[in-house]
């Protein structure tokens, strides 16, 4: 048989063998780096929401608790005044402010 040294449709088992591709540049290694990605920014998503809902319900209930206290306060202060109602309309603005 004769081999047209033109003609690249044969193979040279005498050539080295190609280099392998290096890790990060791999199929199955960058699947597995996007997966693992998304996997850590969704845990990250889940603790950052269940951290923000128990903190601002702490707060929210510090903040009720105070407001109770500041409003029991001005009920007892405006049992003695004259005009009782207009006292507590007045607690009650500065108590929201």
């Amino acid at each position: 048989m004769v081999v047209d040294p033109n003609n690249q449709q044969y193979y040279d088992l005498g050539a080295p063998a190609p280099a392998p591709a290096p890790w990060y540049k791999q199929r199955q290694v960058q699947q597995k780096l996007f997966i693992g990605v998304l996997v850590g920014l969704l845990v990250m998503f889940v603790g950052i929401r269940i951290y923000n809902s128990v903190t601002f319900d702490a707060a929210e209930e510090n903040t009720r608790t105070s407001t109770q206290a500041l409003l029991g306060q001005a009920t007892a202060r405006c049992a003695d005044e004259e005009d009782p109602e207009a006292c507590m309309n007045d607690a009650r603005t500065s108590t929201a402010e």
